[in-house]
């Protein structure tokens, strides 16, 4: 069931975007939902659907569709295995293996099995920032499901509230280790291109038209170069300066070399034939987690890339 909403715009909310002012004013409903509705032209001003990103004029006229608000399920505490690789009272480190949903989805789905119910299970929900909503309890950034790699966990919204803004500040340094399918010439470079969710797959982020999207930065170097078969490939050091979905595996394929074992973006020939060598997961590990304690300490930890992706890299080298 749906209920249709008519706003009439305010002057003093004139020239504001519509994705912002649908934040501040519907917050019982996620960001990304609120997004998800306007890509689904459920979202229109004056009759016509638009974009995120149009400013509101006053007199305007904006409908919403929106989804009844449901009960929201009780997660529970299961017992997962974690690795943790550095805790202090506030906060852990966590090393997050592939394969992993981080949360459960605000229509309800992933409510077992995901890192969230391990960390209740591990730490209970009282010793977990709740600033991120009752299905996030901890969380303060992400990996994709099939990246592994090392996340913060926030115990508190204390410390929740100051990794965000040293987020925000990029004073948290992240370095991911990838293989990309290709020879990429350039040894360092910077991918800077604003991404945005696709129109036509909501599961998919691609770089936004001129002047649209989010801005996203992806500082990158080259670690060595690999040749099998005919089949090029590069392992490359990937560090973020901003956190937006998908972001090094849209960057990299946007520029022709595609993260190896990626099949939404990725080169589908390369990637079976990797399958030789077991790679069933996109080749991209969250390596190196770099940040400041409130009290002064540097916190640097590194954890090398699992197994079975070292496994993929002797497979070339032989």
């Amino acid at each position: 069931m749906s209920e249709e909403i008519k706003i009439r715009i305010e002057p003093d909310n004139a020239k504001l975007r519509i994705d912002k002012f649908l934040a501040r004013d519907f917050k019982k409903y996620s960001r990304s939902l609120l997004q998800k509705l306007i890509i689904e032209s459920k979202v229109k001003v004056n009759g016509l659907p638009v974009n995120s990103h149009y400013k509101l004029k006053s007199g305007d006229e904006v409908t919403l569709e929106l989804p009844a608000l449901r009960k929201p399920k009780k997660l529970s505490k299961q017992k997962i295995s974690l690795e943790i690789v550095f805790e202090n009272d506030d906060l852990a480190v966590i090393n997050k293996p592939a394969g992993m949903i981080i949360h459960p989805s605000d229509q309800g789905r992933h409510m077992q099995d995901t890192l969230v119910n391990a960390l209740l299970f591990k730490f209970g929900r009282d010793s977990l920032s709740n600033i991120g909503g009752e299905l996030r309890p901890g969380i303060v950034h992400r990996l994709d499901k099939d990246t592994s790699g090392l996340m913060i966990i926030a115990k508190n919204n204390r410390i929740h509230e100051y990794l965000v803004q040293k987020m925000k500040n990029r004073e948290i340094e992240k370095k991911y280790i990838g293989l990309i399918i290709g020879h990429l010439t350039d040894k360092k470079g910077l991918i800077d291109s604003p991404l945005v969710k696709s129109s036509n797959n909501w599961g998919k982020v691609i770089l936004a038209p001129e002047g649209e999207g989010r801005d996203a930065k992806t500082l990158y170097k080259v670690l060595e170069y690999f040749e099998k078969e005919g089949y090029k490939f590069t392992l490359i050091e990937a560090q973020i300066l901003t956190g937006r979905t998908h972001q090094i595996r849209v960057h990299f394929s946007s520029i022709g070399y595609p993260v190896a074992g990626d099949f939404l973006y990725g080169n589908t020939k390369a990637n079976k034939f990797l399958e030789k060598f077991n790679l069933k997961r996109q080749f991209l590990h969250a390596e190196n987690l770099k940040f400041q304690l409130p009290n002064g300490e540097i916190v640097d930890i590194k954890k090398k890339i699992p197994n079975e992706l070292e496994n993929v890299l002797e497979g070339l080298k032989s």
